[in-house]
């Protein structure tokens, strides 16, 4: 109680006074005060607390708004309220403390405080504090309210890749266009008549022979190439200790490139030996070359989650998903070094049409086998200046 002080000084002048009188302003305050403590208790406990994110999935250094909102479900009136949100790790609080004045009787407020992401991933905000008196100051009380399940997704830090000079797409993909000038060979449009002039190699053998004369087939043209991102999370392929640095370094390597082939409307998956701790059972993950905003958004907040895993062999994931994509479809490795198995299962993609691109987190690892069967190789540093991601083409 913060006015207990006063309390004691009427209860020591009513000690000493001859008047029965002196003791009726003590037992006044004595009754307002337990009125007071019965029922700010009772009015911090029954509060009804609900919390809202200005965003659900945000960059590093993005500041995102909390609001909390509190419903005063009792008939006692609190004095003041403040909210204290707990200390995390992977966050700035700027104010961790919310202050409001008076809350009347069923009343509702609203306080908010910001929340700024220092590294990827996904968090739950943690509880809160709060903290109330009565309107005249002689209750002051606590009490902590747990977290709800609210999480927030931190994205990966971003390089812009513009000027960079990766290989360029070859001229198929997903995207049609009138123009005859390409044609996907993976993408069957059609059967017509054989025509003098036509190669033996389009002919539809099958068609043919169910109709009785030859036929060829028509392909879809198109003009975007379709990319896919292929990450090495295996916990083997990281010695002792650098995950947190080459793994993150690759990561950010994967988003990165996302963004710079999504914002050129470029069709682009992701494949990965990693792990999602929200999908715990889920052994390699594998989104199909696709554009559009969602696409990004997904395999971006995929990215904000991935983690080192000891499941499946990143070699084994090069073999699985290179395949899946069609003819010409730039592959682009991002990895720590280059194996012998791995060398294997790319030169098998390279004659099935596919383009792979190697980039190598450990500079130290480039090989002449790599060289030999990558259209480029290229050396990830981190930019010491800017905090960025840097690459240098070896081929």
């Amino acid at each position: 109680m913060r006015n207990k002080g006063i309390l004691m000084a009427l209860f020591i002048l009513a000690l000493f006074s001859a008047s029965s009188l002196s003791y009726m302003p003590l037992y006044a305050l004595g009754a307002v005060a337990g009125l007071c403590y019965y029922g700010t208790k009772r009015a911090l406990s029954n509060l009804a607390v609900s919390r809202r994110l200005s965003v659900e999935k945000a960059y590093i250094g993005q500041e995102v708004l909390v609001s909390v909102e509190v419903n005063n479900q009792t008939r006692f009136p609190l004095g003041w309220l403040s909210l204290q949100a707990e200390n995390l790790a992977n966050f700035q609080v700027p104010d961790p403390v919310a202050k409001a004045g008076v809350m009347g009787a069923k009343g509702l407020m609203a306080l908010n405080y910001k929340l700024i992401g220092i590294c990827r991933g996904f968090y739950h905000l943690g509880g809160l504090r709060i903290s109330g008196g009565d309107p005249l100051g002689f209750v002051e009380e606590s009490l902590s309210w747990a977290d709800r399940g609210h999480g927030l997704t931190i994205y990966p830090r971003i390089t812009r890749l513009a000027d960079l000079p990766l290989p360029r797409p070859q001229p198929f993909g997903g995207i049609r266009t009138n123009q005859r000038a390409y044609e996907d060979p993976s993408c069957l449009g059609g059967i017509r008549d054989y025509q003098p002039g036509d190669s033996l190699r389009r002919v539809h053998w099958k068609a043919s022979a169910n109709r009785g004369k030859l036929q060829v087939k028509e392909f879809t043209p198109t003009i975007s190439a379709e990319c896919l991102i292929l990450l090495n999370a295996g916990e083997a392929e990281y010695t002792s200790g650098h995950w947190a640095a080459l793994g993150e370094l690759g990561v950010e390597t994967a988003a990165s490139l996302l963004v710079h082939f999504a914002s050129r409307n470029l069709a682009v998956g992701l494949a990965s030996s990693g792990a999602d701790p929200l999908s715990p059972d889920v052994d390699g993950f594998f989104f199909p070359p696709a554009d559009g905003k969602g696409q990004a958004e997904a395999i971006l907040t995929f990215l904000a989650r991935v983690n080192v895993a000891s499941s499946k062999d990143f070699a084994e994931i090069v073999s699985i998903y290179g395949r899946k994509v069609r003819w010409g479809t730039n592959l682009y490795l991002i990895t720590p070094g280059w194996t012998d198995r791995m060398h294997m299962m790319v030169r098998n993609l390279k004659t099935q049409g596919k383009v792979p691109v190697a980039l190598l987190l450990n500079p130290d690892e480039f090989t002449r086998e790599a060289a030999a069967v990558c259209a480029g190789v290229f050396g990830v540093k981190r930019d010491r200046l800017e905090g960025g991601i840097h690459l240098d083409r070896y081929r």
